[in-house]
């Protein structure tokens, strides 16, 4: 199965789900994985929930993403496309500070 997106990595996936209304439910036992949970209930009172694999070497990785990416996509009203690539985007990292002269410049 050939994924539309570079596929993003554990601590990428966890970083948008919390600043995406969701937040860790509980861990998985056995040290596979973590469950998280979105902040509105469904329709039926159910919890909607998504489970993070630990890390990307399971042989099914990309596959637990695409699950995550499907219902990401229906609880956000977007396409796939479109949360494929938001989960791919890097996080932006502020640039430095200029250092300052250490010498004065004279014209």
């Amino acid at each position: 199965m050939a994924m539309p997106y570079p596929i993003p990595d554990p601590a990428r996936i966890r970083e948008y789900l919390t600043t995406h209304r969701w937040r860790k439910g509980w861990d998985i036992t056995g040290g596979y994985g973590e469950m998280f949970v979105y902040e509105e209930l469904a329709d039926d009172g159910d919890e909607f929930t998504v489970f993070v694999p630990s890390h990307d070497l399971w042989e099914d990785y990309r596959y637990r993403v695409a699950d995550i990416v499907d219902t990401l996509s229906v609880l956000e009203r977007r396409p796939k496309e479109a949360v494929w690539a938001d989960l791919g985007a890097t996080a932006a990292v502020a640039a430095p500070a200029p250092a300052a002269p250490t010498d004065p410049v004279t014209p």
